[in-house]
């Protein structure tokens, strides 16, 4: 089973659109599933979260109540660094915590888990069968990046004082955005060893007020999100190269 994970309903519509044999329930009477097929591969929606508590316990009993091959994080993301505009689609080359501080308390670094890695890295082959899929799709607006992923929702720079330095977030400076649900779902995928992945559309930038003329080009970049996981659901599939729950 491939699960797509959303914030709000907006981040799955596309792929409740295509799924077949679809069902629907709650999952605590409170949290929407859809389930169904796409590319008679076996899926799972989920929606609802707004931070990584909530996305972690969910995830968790998810991934014990099914065989998940893989974890596919959608919806909307904050662009940091400067290289990085409203529109870009940006796939997770990493997820980092971005509000733990335990460095007094244990041998962690800033941002660390103790027991847990610094960084959540998402495989170079599910890397390479994203590119491969918006290729195929002539989506040109990707990007590879760093997610930072805390529970608080950042408008403004000056908010992160804490946790940047020299223009960068614990280092990195390239392709780096904010998003509040990955970081529950990285660590799930540490413990239950399920590979997982990021893929969002950047809708606004720290310090800049949201432009509503950008709604149209992030709803651009929403549909083209849905074509290339649903693309790299078919290679997938094809292939069999989906990793066995352990």
């Amino acid at each position: 089973m491939i699960v797509i994970v959303g914030t709000q309903r907006d981040d799955i519509l596309y792929f409740e659109s295509i799924i077949s044999s679809k069902k629907t329930r709650l999952l605590f009477e409170r949290f929407p599933i859809v389930e169904g097929h796409i590319f008679n591969q076996e899926v799972l929606l989920v929606y609802g979260m707004y931070s990584s508590y909530v996305s972690s316990a969910i995830m968790m009993d998810i991934l014990a109540k099914n065989f998940v091959n893989l974890v596919i994080v959608v919806g909307k993301c904050t662009g940091f660094s400067k290289d990085v505009k409203v529109g870009d689609i940006v796939i997770s080359h990493e997820v980092v915590i971005g509000d733990v501080d335990q460095v007094t308390n244990a041998d962690t670094t800033l941002g660390q888990i103790p027991g847990f890695p610094k960084v959540y890295p998402t495989g170079n082959d599910l890397i390479s069968y994203i590119e491969t899929a918006c290729q195929k799709r002539a989506i040109n607006n990707y990007k590879i990046g760093t997610f930072i992923s805390s529970n608080t929702i950042y408008n403004h720079r000056e908010s992160l004082n804490k946790i940047v330095f020299d223009d960068g977030i614990f280092g990195f400076k390239n392709n780096v955005v904010l998003d509040s649900i990955s970081g529950g779902i990285a660590i799930n995928s540490v413990i239950s060893k399920i590979p997982f992945m990021n893929i969002k559309v950047v809708d606004k930038l720290l310090d800049k007020e949201y432009d509503v003329e950008n709604y149209l080009t992030v709803l651009d970049s929403y549909v083209n999100v849905g074509k290339a996981v649903t693309t790299m659901i078919g290679d997938i599939g094809r292939k069999d190269v989906l990793r066995s729950k352990q």
